[in-house]
């Protein structure tokens, strides 16, 4: 697990970048919780309505359940409300995003991964950064792990993203 920090210097540059650049545009939303004067919650699961499909050749009673595969708004589609919770108020003095990239990404990254994620959490004076992945089959092999790791240290690299690796207790 990669465990990041930005030091308090940095923490507007950084939230100003999550907040009004397009820098992480393209990871899909898991969650958002914020809080400033009232406690924000936003799920980033898009409303996706299915029917059930009606077995019109047999009994029209009889119905084929329809998988839906959850779908999840892009940081684009949910930045503009998140921002707009702040904007021209009081510093939040908690936030925390769940970051992740879509299941056929993962695996053109790796061959064993369903989902990796990049969690964002702000506690009114520093960010910290938490990585995580969940596997398509069991594994012990933690080269999932390595592999989304080194994915984020370059995506914060190319992003002039400054954070610093912290030890775990």
């Amino acid at each position: 697990m990669l465990n990041l920090k930005i030091e308090q210097g940095d923490v507007k540059e950084f939230m100003g970048a999550l907040l009004m650049s397009e820098k992480f545009d393209c990871l899909e939303v898991r969650g958002v919780d914020v809080t400033t004067f009232t406690h924000f919650n936003i799920s980033g699961q898009k409303i996706v309505l299915a029917a059930s499909a009606a077995a019109e050749e047999d009994d029209e009673n009889e119905a084929e359940e329809v998988k839906v595969k959850a779908v999840y708004c892009k940081w684009m589609e949910i930045r503009p409300i998140v921002h707009s919770f702040i904007k021209g108020g009081a510093k939040p003095s908690y936030m925390k995003i769940i970051f992740s990239i879509g299941s056929d990404e993962a695996l053109k990254i790796h061959e064993n991964g369903a989902a990796m994620y990049l969690n964002v959490a702000y506690n009114g004076e520093e960010v910290f950064f938490t990585s995580a992945t969940a596997q398509r089959g069991f594994s012990l092999d933690k080269s999932l792990d390595h592999v989304w790791e080194d994915y984020l240290v370059e995506f914060f690299r190319v992003n002039a993203i400054k954070a610093q690796e912290i030890a775990m207790e």
